[in-house]
Order: structure tokens, then sequence, then C-alpha cells
């Protein structure tokens, strides 16, 4: 008698915890479609891979950030040619809130980072930053910050690190 007790204890717990899972998911869902649309969308775009090459996916805030090398941007420096020039471009699914100078409150899905690569001595800068209405830098420009940056050493591995060598062993765009 004691195991036909357990085993309806054991089959009532399960049917519980597989019903509170299902109304979580659907609860959790409903809020979330909007935002997975949007990833899916992000992440099928035909340019990945040709043109954009996928580097780090990480948080910031209640966003997800995807982080992309822009193949066609690595050139060579206009005045010194030991240094590569290339752009970063992050998407945030969904889009960022900013408030700007003046207290208006910006909203941007996608930032392009400029990046100053020399490749002989394994140092990395920042250039200028874009923040842009769509994903890929595409759409309105919304805001830049031209703040200047000094060189850092890429010895660590970490994602300066992984932008340096990707820049490097691409081929220039032509």
């Amino acid at each position: 008698m004691k195991k036909l007790y357990l085993l309806i204890i054991l089959f009532s717990f399960s049917a519980l915890c597989n019903d509170f899972d299902t109304a979580t998911r659907t609860s959790n869902n409903k809020s979330d479609t909007s935002s997975s649309h949007e990833k899916s969308e992000n992440l099928k775009d035909s340019r990945i891979g040709e043109q954009f090459i996928p580097m780090s996916k990480f948080n910031e805030d209640k966003s997800v950030g995807y982080s992309f090398i822009d193949r066609s941007s690595i050139i060579l420096h206009p005045y010194n040619k030991k240094i590569r020039v290339f752009n970063e471009v992050v998407n945030f699914i969904p889009p960022l809130v900013q408030e700007n100078s003046e207290g208006e409150k910006i909203t941007y899905r996608s930032i392009v980072i400029q990046h100053f690569a020399n490749c002989d001595k394994k140092e990395i800068a920042k250039g200028i930053i874009k923040l842009f209405e769509n994903y890929f830098g595409d759409g309105r420009l919304v805001s830049t910050n031209d703040t200047p940056n000094r060189w850092a050493n890429a010895i660590d591995n970490n994602e300066q690190r992984r932008l340096l060598i990707v820049s490097c062993s691409l081929s220039i765009a032509h």
C-alpha cells in the first residue's frame, strides 16, 4: 500500500510541476514575442558571415548585444600604413534608451565603433562612436561621440585582443 501512495504522490507532484512550467512559459512567451521576433530578424540577416563577422554576445542593461566586425570597413590608415582602421557594429535587442545632453531620450538599436589597430605593436584604440536607429548601422544617425582614446596593449585574452587578432588577420577591403 505504501508503494501505491508513493506512486500517486510522485505523479501528482510531476503533474503540478509540469503545469507550473507551462504557465510560466506562456506568460514569458507573451511578453518576449516582440524581442524574439527582433532577435530572429537580426540574426537571419543575409549580410552576416559575408560582410559582418560575429564576435561576441553580451548583456547590456536589459538588452542583449551582438558584436560584429564589418569586413568591408577594414582599410589602412591614410597617414600611417602600419595601422588598420575598421568598424565594430553592436546590435541591441530590445533597443537601448539613453538621455542626450539636452535631456531628451533617444532610442538606438546599433552602435558603430571605429577602431584603430596597430598589428605590429599589438595595440588598439577606439575612434568615433556613432549611434543608429536601425540594426547594422542603417537608418538615421541618432548621435555621435568623438572622445579621443589612448592606445591600449591587447595582451590579455579579452574582447579587445579578439578584435585585434581578427582585424589583423583579415584582408584589406578594396
